[in-house]
């Protein structure tokens, strides 16, 4: 699975479910996927003080909260998406990792996953804020074995290992809550 093929946003992996019944959307996207709630850490730009609010271009002001579902939920992908660490799906702040959570209590290069036969397992790459599976914390440097199911805490982003089951099943009951109808071809 390669990055053009995938949804980059909760709203855009939304539409693409909607019109899918679970098991097309299970087959197409066939990896497991951390799912969760947005409340990462950022930390905030440098700002300057403006001698005249009214003079304030449109992006100096912040934008306003989303109030949908979607809003409310984080969808990755577990899959390979780039070059480096071919055996690997890395977990990290920046940008050249397979999974990137932006939040300051990520580590640059945090954690990575290895799928195999016998399962998917999880690294903590010696993280200064640690990886915790399931409420235990993950030894540096030592795989653990995940299940589908299990609760991974990157820092203090925490997120849940799923299939595109339920992955599925997530967006519809997002779609719904927000007054969407769901149509299933």
């Amino acid at each position: 699975m390669t990055n053009d093929v995938l949804p980059p946003t909760t709203a855009r992996w939304i539409d693409e479910a909607h019109g899918m019944l679970r098991s097309a959307f299970a087959e197409t996207y066939a990896c497991p996927f951390l799912i969760g709630t947005p409340g990462l850490h950022v930390p905030r730009r440098a700002t300057r003080t403006l001698a005249d609010p009214s003079s304030a271009g449109p992006d100096t002001l912040p934008p306003p909260p989303r109030t949908d579902e979607s809003a409310r939920l984080l969808i990755l992908p577990l899959a390979k998406r780039s070059e480096f660490f071919a055996d690997m799906i890395t977990v990290g702040r920046t940008m050249n990792h397979d999974v990137v959570l932006r939040d300051i209590t990520v580590s640059k290069f945090h954690a990575y996953f290895t799928i195999e036969s016998s399962g998917i397992w999880l690294t903590d790459a010696g993280s200064r804020n640690g990886t915790r599976l399931d409420e235990m914390a993950c030894v540096p440097r030592r795989a653990t074995l995940v299940s589908i199911g299990g609760t991974i805490r990157f820092g203090v982003v925490e997120l849940t290992l799923a299939d595109a089951g339920e992955v599925w099943e997530r967006l519809r009951r997002a779609r719904l809550k927000n007054g969407t109808t769901w149509r299933e071809r």
